[in-house]
């Protein structure tokens, strides 16, 4: 396996300890994942600790600066739709007519809770509906919401565990 020096602590290290970024020549960032991430802790705590550090990101977000900077990151309506359309043929093989007919169909609800999607992004705009599917399968099971499809995502999709967690609610 190859190995790379970090730039900030300069020890030699595997590949694996560095974040992949497609733009360098490697392949993988010039910093290791350990200093990234003492790196984020310290800019973190900069400001007061993680919410502080969200607050003043989503202040930022709010101003004119911010705002236009968020602009040039969307992209035009054709352009989402283009790339949605390319993320639910490429990891659902579904097309976007099938997933807004499941939606239809759920009447834009959760297929678990019943409840519509109430998560907010960082543009402000309330998120789709996830698309829930067999991890060993591949099959598509429903439109979920983001909490839902949390809880499924801890569980690992075992009906075993979901089982014993309404055991213990119970």
């Amino acid at each position: 396996m190859k190995e790379k020096v970090c730039k900030n602590c300069t020890t030699l290290k595997k590949l694996g300890q560095f974040y992949k970024h497609k733009g360098m020549k490697d392949g993988h960032v010039n910093t290791c994942k350990a200093c990234q991430t003492a790196a984020n802790s310290a800019r973190q705590q900069s400001c007061g600790g993680r919410e502080a550090h969200n607050k003043a990101c989503r202040r930022y977000g709010k101003t004119q600066k911010g705002k236009v900077t968020a602009r040039k990151h969307r992209g035009t309506v054709k352009k989402k739709l283009s790339v949605l359309r390319h993320q639910l043929k490429k990891k659902y093989a579904l097309t976007l007519e099938q997933f807004d007919a499941m939606l239809e169909e759920q009447l834009g609800l959760c297929a678990i809770c019943g409840q519509p999607e109430t998560h907010v992004n960082r543009y402000d705009a309330v998120d789709r509906l996830s698309v829930d599917h067999d991890h060993e399968t591949g099959k598509v099971r429903g439109l979920l919401c983001r909490k839902c499809n949390i809880m499924l995502m801890g569980a690992k999709d075992d009906v075993h565990i979901l089982r014993s967690a309404i055991r213990y609610l119970i």
